[in-house]
């Protein structure tokens, strides 16, 4: 995580935008976080999804990704792209996404990354 983490920080111009946001439960704990990043060719970009490891499998994964879409939808987007860690890769195909073709890393020389796209 400390190789990535400089690719993956929510901003605070990204929370004043309204492009990073959280899923909480009823205590208003943080269960998961999303960022997105509007585009200017139509197709938005997914920058980042994350939920508590515990949190995983109970909803708050969907809870951020549609409402990623929709975000992106209300900016005019059509696409949403996703570059995704590989053991993610699954939960975006249930969500909808298909598989495009593996990437590079920009971080680790040799790893392919799933590239995914939804059509909004």
């Amino acid at each position: 995580m400390k190789a990535v983490a400089p690719y993956l920080q929510v901003t605070p111009d990204c929370v004043a935008a309204g492009h990073s946001f959280v899923a909480t439960d009823a205590e208003h704990r943080i269960l998961g976080v999303a960022q997105i990043h509007p585009g200017d060719a139509k197709h938005g970009n997914l920058d980042l999804l994350f939920v508590d490891p515990d949190q995983m499998g109970k909803g708050a994964g969907r809870v951020l990704y549609l409402e990623a879409a929709q975000r992106l939808r209300d900016a005019g987007d059509t696409v949403m792209t996703i570059l995704s860690d590989p053991g993610a890769r699954g939960f975006y195909e249930r969500m909808g996404a298909a598989f495009i073709e593996d990437r590079p890393s920009d971080v680790f020389k040799g790893r392919k990354l799933p590239w995914l796209e939804m059509r909004l």
